[in-house]
């Protein structure tokens, strides 16, 4: 979950459109989110995952302005889990930590 132990994988999925489904994998060993919907992502289904040791947030929604977001999304039938406990502190693009 950070640059020396998992490589330049940032995140697993990233999504900007309408139903969108992800179903039936399991992504691991990101070094900042593993599922992220942009606003544009309307009504996303997540189901059936097994999401492991994200380096930030496991599924994230990034709003469009202050007003609108993604919406109408469904998580079901996942697992999402720290296999040896969550990161000691996030060092993800936008923490403010140098991730050099």
């Amino acid at each position: 979950m950070d640059n020396a132990n998992y490589g330049s994988v940032a995140h697993g999925i990233w999504s900007n459109s309408r139903n969108t489904v992800i179903a039936h994998l399991t992504i691991r060993d990101t070094y900042d989110n593993t599922i992220v919907f942009n606003g544009g992502a309307q009504s996303p289904r997540v189901y059936n995952v097994k999401l492991l040791n994200a380096g930030s947030q496991f599924i994230k929604g990034n709003p469009v302005d202050a007003t609108q977001g993604v919406a109408n999304g469904v998580v079901e039938y996942s697992i999402l889990e720290y296999t040896a406990g969550p990161p000691a502190t996030n060092h993800g693009p936008g923490s403010g930590i140098p991730t050099a």
